[in-house]
């Protein structure tokens, strides 16, 4: 693709009346092309992960079934965490001072008969998982998957792992997930095997959700998976079931006035897919949030607000930016092995030469020595 497009850029170097949109749609049919024929190629393929898509499908869960509670106050977490101890003695509240636990008992003593007829509490919520996976730049191949677990509220990074992977299924548009989702799930299963104590409660996913074609994207996939509540995050908007681009941004990026306001992303169908959130007042540019699983889509954006420092949610942030900066480092460690090994070469190279010098003029030194002789 790259390659052809750098064609159509040489034979039109002069500007022209329109010459963007005409070099635009010269890339899209070309993009449109290529897809067309990957997909040819992988019909067989195609059709036993639509077969896959739809049997995982039928245990996506699209309201909220998550395990905890959301609390961002860290007054109202104290004493919320002094409760739950009261009713489960096993619950460990490690970050509380005796003093705090103290005061907080006071304050609660009066409301104690209400708490017993409650029902069983949950736990707040305390991990948060990000994952992404960011390319080799020039490769669609080689790639680092990145697993990173935040601190709740706090958005403190308490863990990240990495694993560098090649990627040899060939990317389709709409099944992201049956050439990503294998290494997020290896990354998350070591975690579970050794740090079972952080494993996330909830995942922010650098991809969609139901905003799909067949309305089961990478987080829906990953989250029906794993089991776990997941929550799509798109830096791009997807169209699909008619909505389109240019008219959707503008309208959003109207309608969104400060952070936490949301413009719904509905399609001809009439089912809402997601939203374009505007998630800091500081960037009127959206992120697309939808449903991934086990979670609504009203508490998918207030918890994508809650996590947003900057544009991007920082759980998905954070991957992004480590997942990188990891592939960086490896390259260079590559780099350096390589001057290493290239110093080392040439001292060996020199060394040998330096010999062949030596023994040189030694037998110089003896041939002169023969002949005065």
């Amino acid at each position: 693709i790259i390659s052809e497009q750098d064609q159509l850029l040489s034979e039109h170097k002069k500007p022209k009346k329109h010459h963007s949109r005409y070099m635009s749609e010269q890339v899209e049919n070309l993009i449109n092309k290529t897809t067309k024929q990957i997909k040819n190629e992988n019909s067989d393929l195609l059709e036993q992960w639509k077969e896959e898509q739809c049997d995982l499908k039928k245990r996506l869960i699209k309201v909220d079934d998550l395990g905890f509670v959301i609390i961002s106050d860290e007054d109202e977490l104290r004493s919320y965490n002094i409760k739950l101890k009261k009713k489960n003695p096993y619950f460990d509240s490690s970050k509380m001072d005796e003093e705090e636990e103290g005061e907080e008992e006071e304050k609660n003593n009066n409301n104690q008969d209400e708490d017993e007829d409650e029902d069983e509490m949950l736990p707040p919520l305390k991990y948060i998982g990000g994952v992404d996976i960011s390319f080799v730049k020039g490769s669609n191949e080689d790639a680092c998957a990145c697993l990173v677990v935040l601190d709740y509220p706090s958005l403190e990074v308490i863990h990240q792992s990495f694993k560098m992977v090649k990627l040899t299924l060939p990317y389709i548009s709409g099944f992201l997930a049956f050439r990503e989702a294998e290494f997020l799930i290896e990354l998350y299963e070591e975690l579970k095997l050794n740090k079972p104590e952080i494993l996330p409660q909830i995942i922010f996913v650098d991809g969609n959700g139901i905003l799909h074609h067949r309305g089961f994207g990478l987080a829906s996939q990953l989250g029906v998976i794993l089991d776990v509540p997941t929550i799509g995050i798109g830096k791009n908007l997807l169209c699909v079931d008619g909505i389109q681009m240019k008219p959707t941004i503008t309208a959003a990026k109207e309608h969104n006035k400060k952070a936490g306001d949301y413009y719904d992303l509905i399609g001809d169908s009439g089912i809402t897919h997601g939203v374009a959130l505007r998630t800091t007042d500081n960037s009127n540019n959206p992120v697309y949030v939808s449903i991934g699983h086990r979670i609504s889509l009203e508490t998918a954006i207030e918890l994508t607000v809650l996590c947003s420092s900057f544009k991007i949610p920082s759980p998905v942030r954070e991957a992004d930016l480590r997942s990188r900066r990891y592939i960086d480092n490896q390259l260079n460690k590559k780099g350096n092995n390589n001057k290493s090994k290239n110093k080392n070469q040439k001292k060996k190279n020199r060394d040998r030469n330096n010999n062949n010098n030596n023994n040189n003029n030694k037998k110089k030194k003896r041939n002169n020595k023969k002949k005065q002789k």
